[in-house]
């Protein structure tokens, strides 16, 4: 029996189907990943900004499964490898999604200040940021021979010390990103609502465009004003509502 450090243990047969489980899963994650960044890499016509982020991820994704897929390792220098990539890769793929979860949160809410050069910058920073804080958080735990064989897959062990790393290292970043993500995309779904909402609104208050000879020039100008307003809001509503699909996409795509 193996503990893990919850009060949790498995018998061998049940670490032989979790092993098998976890290679077909990491052997899945694995090709889609290859064939979004071969695909990528081929057709430049998708080398655009939502791309490039999931192109990140896949990469992110495809180093986490790499581990993963050599199976159940006993403890030594294989199974301290196995951990560590998993540990590197799963970090910098949730930093990378909680990265695009804040460039869409900026497109959409500071339309006039997230132009395409300041995603170019945010995005040069980010590489510069996630990469190198992943492979930090990925090497603490070896500092103490944490990583070990924990039940079907090598990860941070049970110790103590091993358990104060899995919080500082994986657990605690994934779950501050995940709160921050899920706070953002409801922000984000909260304006697209209301983007929807007052498109009805104008429609429904929608003025023939040849009114009563009788007004004068300004209160012409005022009564086109809300139609012209609502062909803007229509396209921002299209794009907002594109970029939030993307994101629900690129959310999921990891797990």
């Amino acid at each position: 029996m193996v503990n893990l450090g919850l009060s949790w243990s498995f018998s061998s047969h049940e670490q032989v189907i979790l092993t098998a489980l976890n290679v077909s899963g990491s052997a899945l994650s694995f090709l889609g990943s290859l064939f979004i960044m071969t695909t990528y890499l081929w057709n430049q016509s998708l080398q655009k900004l939502a791309f490039q982020l999931l192109f990140y991820v896949s990469i992110a994704d495809i180093i986490r499964s790499f581990g993963n897929l050599w199976g159940n390792l006993s403890d030594g220098n294989a199974c301290k490898a196995q951990g560590f990539l998993s540990e590197f890769g799963g970090v910098a793929s949730f930093f990378w999604i909680g990265f695009i979860s804040v460039i869409m949160y900026g497109i959409v809410f500071e339309k006039g200040r997230w132009d395409t050069v300041t995603v170019e910058k945010l995005k040069r920073r980010a590489h510069w940021m996630i990469w190198p804080f992943a492979l930090i958080l990925a090497i603490l735990p070896l500092t103490t021979d944490s990583y070990e064989d924990t039940g079907g897959w090598c990860f941070i062990g049970h110790e103590s010390i091993s358990q104060v790393w899995a919080f500082l290292c994986f657990y605690g970043w994934l779950w501050l990103v995940m709160l921050g993500t899920v706070i953002l995309y409801c922000r984000l779904y909260s304006k697209l609502t209301d983007l929807q909402l007052n498109k009805l609104q104008l429609k429904s208050s929608h003025v023939s465009d040849e009114p009563d000879a009788t007004l004068n020039s300004s209160q012409l100008n005022d009564l086109r004003a809300p139609i012209t307003d609502n062909y803007d809001i229509d396209e921002q509503r299209k794009m907002r509502k594109r970029m939030l699909h993307m994101v629900r996409r690129m959310f999921f795509y990891p797990s």
